[in-house]
């Protein structure tokens, strides 16, 4: 739907109703004092609803998203960016709370944030049908409302031959060919379900290293084996050299890397392989 007063995120008014209804009741002196990080998210909160409610004009800026390769956007320190995708449903939004306040809409595929620090840098994981969108949100001094569209590729056929179930005693050779299989079919940008099951984890972990690691999905296949596929970001300003046997558990089977070596604002991805029982 066009809006002539710009394309930023809009609220319904009962919505915005509520937001106003929850900021205008003040809490007192008392509590304040005692519970501020509280009271200071709560405004955020009302004040992305109510600018947004409003549609301010914004600029507008389309990006052509990459499969596993790291966005990076400006975002006003003082304004609400809009974040919008295309050939792929938004189903999740994961952040840092005490970064950002966001607002997802998945029925529209959009979120919109608003920084809680005037500098510095933040990452954004939008998880849609397809990929995740690993984005460094770099936060500028200004202000104003803007608008970014992230057109995802059409994920490619990946069909695969369906397998018998696994034989507990077949030969080394055929183990390693399993393991192989898996990792392609994890680290793929489009997975057969008819041959092989997917959950979906959208999970951040602890860093490694001070990479940020988001377990995205786990594949599972008839064989006993399932593939976890992490997407591994490097925030900071300096290159980092993964190392691949922090992501062994004890239980793990196999750890595949894309690259080990990550420039600043690069991504790689991931995929341990484990038994489908452990």
């Amino acid at each position: 739907m066009k809006n002539p007063s710009g394309p930023a995120r809009h609220f319904s008014r009962s919505r915005s109703k509520l937001f106003m209804e929850s900021c205008m009741s003040s809490p007192s002196r008392k509590s304040i004092g005692t519970r501020r990080p509280r009271v200071t998210a709560m405004l955020v909160l009302c004040a992305l609803a109510l600018l947004a409610s409003v549609r301010p004009a914004s600029a507008q800026q389309v990006l052509e998203v990459e499969a596993e390769r790291t966005i990076t956007v400006d975002v006003p320190a003082d304004g609400l960016t809009l974040f919008r995708t295309e050939g792929a449903k938004l189903l999740k939004v994961r952040h840092l709370q005490r970064e950002l306040a966001a607002e997802a809409d998945p029925d529209k595929s959009e979120v919109t944030i608003q920084p809680l620090k005037t500098s510095g840098v933040t990452a954004l994981f939008l998880v849609t049908e397809t990929l995740t969108i690993p984005v460094n949100v770099r936060i500028e001094k200004g202000r104003g409302a803007r608008t970014i569209v992230l057109r995802t590729p059409a994920p490619p056929p990946a069909p695969a031959p369906k397998r018998k179930a696994q034989d507990p005693h077949a030969p080394a050779q055929e183990q390693v060919r399993s393991i192989k299989d898996i990792v392609i079919a994890a680290a793929g940008q489009a997975v057969d379900e008819s041959v092989y099951e997917v959950s979906h984890a959208g999970k951040a972990l602890p860093p490694v290293d001070s990479l940020q690691v988001f377990h995205q999905l786990t594949v599972t296949s008839a064989r006993g084996l399932s593939g976890r596929r992490y997407v591994i970001t490097n925030p900071t300003d300096r290159t980092i050299v993964l190392d691949e046997r922090k992501l062994r558990t004890p239980d793990a089977l196999a750890v595949a890397v894309e690259e080990v070596e990550l420039p600043p604002g690069g991504a790689t991805v991931a995929v341990v392989v484990h038994s489908s029982g452990e």
